[in-house]
């Protein structure tokens, strides 16, 4: 693996910590930036988009970043990702290839910075992060550092349509020496990292009570609170007036704040202060829905998309239906005009890139299938189902 170019590097440190500052508020809490000396491995959790931009500003060396190669493919400044010394991955699935580059980036005397759950959520609560990372880490065999940033959610969230100012505090320490690693089990660093990555962007922000520009402007989130908690209806609510979310079937209200939070449209309105309890309480639901179901089955017809490597984007290549169910992921239908089918097994997918409201991907070793229901904003329940159903069927 290459080492990051110099300049190219040097002016991308120098645009993010200018954003940062200035458009994100970036603060830094605690300042073991300045004690990195060398390569380690620095695992960072991931709020947002942005994380990327803030935790490059805030390091005082080249780095190694790993993302995702979906991003990395259809990105028009390939080149430069090249250049800065970025390593794209797949998502969820980690290849003897990838992991040959991961460790020889080490190699280059700089940090490798990783953010184990692979995607930002949707809803201020961590995503799954994979089982194996104790023992990748482990493997490595360097010194290990936390990377842990508040705010970014509420800055740009995934389900948002617009940014927000406020602030974003970023925190690193060191967690294990290289030495350490020696004598540790891969399933307590394991533990350990799951439990120092950990965050509810929502409880965060009752102790740091930060005031949000266009904070109380939700417009997407529906997408992802799409249950009713008055009257148990599902993909009924709205957002109205930027600020409010309603339900069309008892008009039941919850108005959004500066600070994120949600209080009662009306005297008799039922809500979740917290937007990330709300969605905690229709994953519970949606949990009871699958293990009490035998027959469990989600099924829509789509739209079907790959990247066109030429152009750098994503292009309609099909149409499909498309089924989930306790075991399987399947597509049955046309790509350019040729018979399709495919199954993917749950077991081996503990969640998918997607964008509320908008889409999922699948990805099959080196392919992507980007997946446009018909129902788009039922994106988060499909998504939910194969959390839960990959969790059951990995207790077997």
């Amino acid at each position: 693996m290459k080492t990051p170019n110099k300049l190219v590097y040097e002016l991308y440190i120098l645009a993010s910590k200018f954003v940062s500052k200035f458009m994100f508020n970036l603060k830094i809490d605690k300042n073991d930036f300045k004690n990195i000396k060398g390569p380690c491995v620095i695992l960072a959790n991931h709020e947002s988009s942005i994380d990327f931009m803030c935790l490059a500003a805030s390091l005082k060396s080249r780095a190694h970043f790993v993302i995702s190669n979906s991003f990395y493919q259809i990105n028009p400044i390939k080149k430069l990702l090249d250049a800065a010394g970025t390593i794209p991955k797949q998502q969820f699935q980690t290849s003897l290839g990838d992991m040959k580059k991961i460790k020889s980036a080490l190699d280059n005397n700089i940090p490798l910075v990783i953010y184990p759950a692979g995607m930002m959520t949707e809803n201020g609560i961590t995503t799954p992060i994979p089982k194996a990372t104790g023992k990748m880490v482990k493997w490595l065999n360097h010194d290990v550092y936390v990377a842990c940033i508040k705010g970014s959610y509420l800055t740009n969230p995934k389900w948002g349509k617009k940014w927000r100012k406020g602030q974003i505090n970023l925190s690193l320490k060191k967690i294990y020496s290289k030495e350490d690693l020696q004598d540790l089990d891969a399933l307590y660093i394991q533990e350990v990292i799951e439990k120092e990555l950990y965050y509810d962007a929502y409880e965060n922000q009752e102790t740091l009570l930060i005031s949000y520009k266009n904070g109380d402007c939700i417009e997407g989130i529906e997408n992802v609170l799409y249950w009713c908690p008055k009257c148990n209806s599902y993909h009924t609510m709205v957002v109205t007036n930027k600020n409010t979310l309603y339900c069309t079937n008892c008009g039941n209200k919850a108005i959004a704040n500066k600070y994120g939070f949600f209080e009662k449209g009306t005297s008799n309105s039922v809500i979740y202060k917290h937007a990330s309890k709300w969605s905690k309480e229709i994953k519970v639901l949606l949990y009871d829905e699958i293990t009490k179901n035998p027959n469990f089955k989600l099924e829509d017809n789509c739209e079907i998309q790959m990247i066109n490597m030429k152009k750098r984007k994503f292009e309609t290549v099909g149409k499909a239906l498309i089924s989930l169910d306790k075991e399987s992921f399947k597509l049955k239908g046309h790509i350019n005009n040729e018979k399709f089918e495919k199954s993917f097994n749950v077991g081996f997918y503990p969640t998918l890139p997607f964008k509320p409201g908008k889409h999922f991907e699948i990805q099959d070793n080196d392919k992507i299938y980007r997946i446009i229901l018909n129902n788009k904003k039922h994106t988060v329940k499909w998504i939910s189902s194969l959390e839960i159903l990959h969790q059951e069927a990995n207790k077997k």
